[in-house]
């Protein structure tokens, strides 16, 4: 058999490489019909690499990075624009957190989708939680003033850990911010009390359940250090301060944090 020339054999190796693109092009599209994919919000058939449909993308709940809010707890403004502001909890008695920043309003179709992943483990509505962060236009870098060393999901306690068998802030991080996958340090903040639920509690009570609640991990590894926080919801800010505070005391020097929701309380 005679040998092929060069460019015979790059030819045959390109007609490969078509066919099996095209194959795969056609194993796609006979899924996308026999298996559609489903809008997370609305339910119509969608293509099967889509999650949400263009009109349910233009209405969810997003926080904007250029909507007005208190640089320091996160809080929503209405009538002012710009985001160079303060708050009067603020103004009156500083937060021991540099800032807080939220994704989305805890509202449907969040709502639902942070239930259940706190409570039932359900990842099925991580897709729809980032397409809130890509909405917003929300950056870990763009968001936080400085250089972040760590990033510690709020922890829970280890019983309440075993019961739900996930901790919604830890599969947060990593989901949301995969690109930062190297410095999500979760053992660098426990959990040392099993505190009751905060559910049903108010701003004091919240603040008098969580005291004293966390720990946190070996000085010389937080000494000087930039903290950011990930929480799933913002309510009154109770579990984010006392995390803050709890860090602090170890030498940290700067505290931010990041929640995917906020609820209109404060």
């Amino acid at each position: 058999m005679p040998c092929l020339k060069e460019n015979e054999k790059g030819h045959i190796q390109f007609m490969k490489k078509r066919q099996s693109h095209l194959g795969a092009d056609l194993i796609r599209a006979a899924a996308s019909l026999l298996f559609p994919s489903s809008c997370l919000c609305c339910g119509i058939f969608l293509p099967l690499e889509q999650k949400i449909c263009r009109n349910c993308l233009d209405q969810l709940p997003v926080i904007s990075i250029t909507d007005p809010v208190c640089r320091r707890c996160g809080r929503p403004f209405r009538g002012i624009t710009g985001t160079n502001h303060l708050c009067g909890r603020c103004l009156g008695s500083p937060a021991p957190l540099s800032s807080v920043y939220s994704i989305a309003l805890y509202v449907e179709p969040v709502k639902t989708a942070l239930k259940r992943l706190k409570y039932q483990g359900d990842t099925t509505g991580i897709p729809l939680l980032a397409a809130c962060l890509e909405q917003s236009g929300f950056s870990l870098t763009g968001a936080v003033s400085c250089r972040l060393d760590y990033i510690i999901p709020v922890p829970l306690h280890i019983k309440r850990l075993r019961k739900r068998g996930v901790n919604q802030s830890l599969m947060l991080a990593k989901k949301l911010f995969p690109e930062h996958k190297n410095i999500i340090r979760p053992e660098l903040l426990k959990r040392r009390i099993n505190t009751i639920s905060q559910t049903f509690l108010d701003k004091k009570e919240r603040r008098l359940n969580l005291k004293n609640a966390f720990q946190a991990g070996p000085k010389n590894q937080l000494a000087g250090k930039n903290i950011c926080l990930i929480d799933d919801i913002y309510t009154t800010g109770s579990t984010l301060d006392e995390c803050a505070k709890t860090l602090i005391k170890s030498g940290v020097n700067e505290v931010h944090a990041i929640t995917i929701a906020r609820t209109s309380a404060r």
